[in-house]
C-alpha cells in the first residue's frame, strides 16, 4: 500500500486498525479504512460543534466542549490537523493544533485569530496561514504565519503580503501547490464578499477575481487540486437571484461561465469536473464539454454538500423528514449509493450539514 499512514496505526490485510488503548479511553474504536479517512464537525440536537474522525466503517469524537470557529485543515502527514475554536468550558479562544493521539494545544490565543490552514507545499510550506488582528488600537485584521511546534505571540507573527490593504479581510486561503493567495474580503461599497488573487513572491497586482458590483457578492471559492485555476460562486442579489458557478483560470485570467446553480460544490480528484448540489439533488459537470448529469433524485429529502475523496467517490449529506441527517457516498456514476453514517439533528433549529476533509494521502 502506497498511502503514507501515522505510526500508531497498524495496516492489517487493507485495513486500518485503531488499537482502543491508544485512544484516551475509547473501548471499540474498530476498523478505519485508510483510503478514506476524514475529519468532520460531529453536531446534534445541541448545536455541538465537536471535531470527529470517520472512516466508511467507523467514527469517533477528537475534539470536545470547544466550539469550532473554522473548519480543521490537515498536516501534509495526516498525524495532526489546525483548527480555530472557543472553548465552551473556559470560554478562551485561539488558533489549536490537535496530533490525533494527544491532546488539543493552543498555538495562538492573542487577540483574534480564525481559519488556520496548514501550508502543504511552497515557500509557507509546514507553517500554519492564519487571519488575525486586534494587536491595536486599529483592530485591523491581516494574515500571518505562525508555527505549528510552539506557542506564537504576537511580536513573533510573520506577515504575509497580500500586495495592498484590505479594511475587512474574511480569510486567505493558499493554493494546493503552495503558489497563490486567495484572499476573501467583506466591502461596505458592495454590501457582500469580495475575492482577489495574489501570487506569492510576485510583483504582479493583486487583482479582483470578477469585478463585483452592489448587488453581486462571492461568498465561496476553492482551488482546483493543481492550484491553477479557482472555481467561485457569484451571489446575485437583484434580477436574477441566485448563486452561480464560475471558473477563472489563474495566469491567463480567462473566466469560464458554468452556467450552473449552486451554493456548494467539489473538484473532481483530476480537476476536469465539479460535482455540485442543486433543486435537492446532487449533480456533476464536465468542465471541457459543459455536459451536466443529475447523480442523485430524492423527493422527500434533501442532498447536499457533495465532497469528492480522494479515490473518486463523492459523499454528501441528506437531510431527512425524520430529523436525521445521512451521510452518503456514491460512485461518480451515481452507482452504488450507500449509507456512510446517521447522526440525529433538530431541523426545527436549522440544518446544517456535515462538512468533511478527507486526509491527505500518498
Amino acid at each position: 500500500m502506497s498511502e503514507r499512514v501515522p505510526a500508531y496505526i497498524k495496516v492489517a490485510a487493507g485495513l486500518i486498525v485503531i488499537s482502543a488503548t491508544s485512544l484516551m479511553g475509547f473501548k471499540k474504536i474498530g476498523e478505519m479504512q485508510p483510503n478514506n479517512l476524514f475529519l468532520y464537525d460531529c453536531r446534534n440536537k445541541n448545536l455541538t460543534y465537536d471535531i470527529c474522525l470517520g472512516s466508511d466503517t467507523t467514527s469517533i469524537t477528537l475534539v470536545k466542549n470547544q466550539n469550532l470557529t473554522s473548519f480543521p485543515s490537515w498536516s501534509l502527514d495526516g498525524n495532526s490537523f489546525v483548527y480555530s475554536a472557543t472553548n465552551k468550558l473556559t470560554n478562551k479562544s485561539g488558533i489549536f493544533k490537535k496530533d490525533i493521539l494527544g491532546n488539543p494545544t493552543l498555538l495562538f490565543k492573542e487577540g483574534f485569530a480564525f481559519n488556520p490552514e496548514w501550508v502543504t507545499s511552497g515557500p509557507y510550506k509546514d507553517k500554519i496561514l492564519i487571519t488575525a488582528g486586534g494587536f491595536d488600537t486599529k483592530n485591523e485584521s491581516h494574515a500571518y504565519l505562525i508555527d505549528p511546534s510552539r506557542l506564537n505571540i504576537a511580536s513573533d507573527l510573520k506577515e504575509v503580503d497580500l500586495g495592498r490593504e484590505f479594511n475587512e479581510l474574511q480569510k486567505v486561503k493558499i493554493s494546493p501547490d503552495g503558489q497563490t493567495l486567495a484572499i476573501e474580503t467583506y466591502e461596505q461599497s458592495v454590501q457582500g464578499n469580495m475575492l482577489w488573487i495574489k501570487k506569492i513572491g510576485s510583483n504582479e497586482e493583486t487583482r479582483e477575481v470578477m469585478p463585483v458590483s452592489g448587488d453581486d457578492s462571492i461568498p465561496f471559492s476553492s482551488f482546483s487540486p493543481d492550484g491553477k485555476k479557482i472555481a467561485f460562486v457569484q451571489y446575485i442579489k437583484a434580477g436574477a437571484l441566485g448563486e452561480y458557478l464560475w471558473i477563472r483560470n489563474i495566469n491567463s485570467g480567462e473566466l469560464i461561465n458554468l452556467n450552473i446553480q449552486t451554493a456548494d460544490f467539489s473538484w473532481s480528484p483530476d480537476g476536469k469536473q465539479i460535482t455540485y448540489s442543486w433543486n435537492y439533488g446532487i449533480f456533476k459537470i464536465n468542465i471541457d464539454s459543459g455536459k451536466v448529469e443529475r447523480l442523485t433524485s430524492n423527493k422527500n429529502n434533501s442532498d447536499m454538500a457533495p465532497m469528492w475523496s480522494k479515490d473518486g467517490k463523492i459523499y454528501y449529506n441528506e437531510s431527512t423528514d425524520t430529523h436525521k441527517l445521512v451521510l452518503r457516498k456514491m460512485d461518480p456514476d451515481g452507482s452504488k449509493n450507500e449509507v456512510v453514517s446517521v447522526i440525529d439533528w433538530d431541523t426545527t433549529k436549522g440544518f446544517s450539514p456535515q462538512k468533511i476533509l478527507f486526509a491527505p494521502q500518498k
